[in-house]
């Protein structure tokens, strides 16, 4: 998945679906192929968090008798 998202990061920068301003919100200052480091670490982070809750409610609720 995480790859799939630097693609898709690509082509939204490409076709400048959105851009980037310090004014609105201030950027650690790194850049990774065009973008700022913030927006791989979402992608990167959101996965799994949404992987791991996905799983944890399944496992909770898998749980209970209904």
């Amino acid at each position: 998945m995480g790859a799939v998202s630097i693609v898709m990061e690509q082509l939204f920068l490409y076709f400048e679906v959105w851009g980037f301003s310090e004014a609105v919100d201030p950027l650690v200052g790194w850049w990774v192929l065009g973008a700022p480091v913030e927006e791989y670490v979402y992608w990167f982070g959101a996965t799994p968090f949404c992987l791991s809750v996905y799983l944890g409610y399944r496992r909770l609720l898998g749980r209970k008798d209904a």
